[in-house]
């Protein structure tokens, strides 16, 4: 098969787009590739529901409240609820005092971890049965 040239008359047909849209179309596309990503909201570019939400938690009194009607939270858990709030750091450290001077908590929390690592119990014991072991064979050398 033979490979046959365009025409030029085809070419002509060919559907142009205006020049006027093609520029504001081009324009667009640039501007938008050009555009910045989204900055974090500031303070003022927060609805006003949330900005008094947070104005709210700002007091260790209602931070405390939050706390006891959650059934003692932990800060973890309160920032993974709180996410969507947006909430300022100093929020999340008032948070975190809250549950370090709750009593209940500071006094049902789980007791530290028991030691997995069998060697330092061992030196001290068998430290210990020497000792014991020395004692007894000098009582009874002194014995005898």
């Amino acid at each position: 098969m033979k490979e046959q040239p365009l025409r030029e008359e085809t070419r002509e047909q060919e559907p142009q787009a205006i020049p006027e849209l093609r520029d504001a179309s081009d324009e667009e596309q640039q501007e938008q590739e050009m555009a910045p990503a989204v900055p974090e909201p500031q303070a003022g570019d927060l609805p006003l529901a949330i900005r008094r939400i947070h104005s709210k938690l700002r007091d260790m009194v209602e931070l405390h409240k939050l706390h006891l009607k959650h059934y003692h939270m932990t800060p973890t858990q309160f920032k993974r609820r709180a996410q969507a709030l947006r909430l300022p750091e100093d929020i999340q450290k008032n948070y975190e005092e809250v549950c370090q001077r709750c009593e209940v908590c500071s006094r049902l929390a789980p007791p530290p971890s028991r030691s997995r690592v069998s060697g330092l119990r061992a030196q001290s014991a068998i430290s210990c049965s020497w000792t014991m072991l020395r004692s007894r064979s000098e009582a009874r050398r002194e014995s005898s």
